[in-house]
């Protein structure tokens, strides 16, 4: 087989390209938030988006200082999975952990997606995007 540029051999090249143009995206809205999904897993993505989303909120009623603060915070009693990634992520740049809710839901999603089988799942929450390809991608 041929080789062309980085040493891609024609017929990985021509599976890239297919894969590239056979990419279909889904909106998914949940409450105040819209995403943009691809993966074989929708339904998983879709699931694990109103699972977290759920568990969020109610973590919320239980330390309302979780929503308002505009710099990291030590977590109180028994935070869920997004709340931890949140509080650590905000904590890395000294801002609050809400700055981090597009993308942590973004990623649980992808993360869920491909734990059920999907090759590929690209989440794009409020600009935030978390890419979990097999194939090489332009984001513009």
């Amino acid at each position: 087989m041929p080789r062309l540029h980085q040493g891609l051999s024609l017929w990985r090249l021509l599976l890239l390209v297919l894969m590239s143009a056979t990419r279909v995206y889904r909106d998914f809205a949940y409450r105040d938030a819209a995403f943009r999904i691809l993966s074989d897993a929708y339904d998983s993505a879709t699931r694990e988006i109103i699972a977290r989303r759920n568990e969020l909120e109610a973590y919320i009623r239980s330390f309302p200082l979780f929503r308002t603060s505009l710099a990291p915070l030590e977590l109180t009693g028994s935070p869920p999975e997004s709340a931890r990634r949140m509080a650590h992520a905000a904590g890395q740049v000294g801002v609050g952990p809400m700055a981090a809710v597009a993308g942590t839901m973004a990623q649980l999603a992808a993360e869920a997606a491909i734990r059920a089988g999907a090759t590929e799942s690209i989440v794009e929450n409020g600009g935030d995007i978390y890419l979990h390809i097999a194939a090489p991608l332009t984001v513009a």
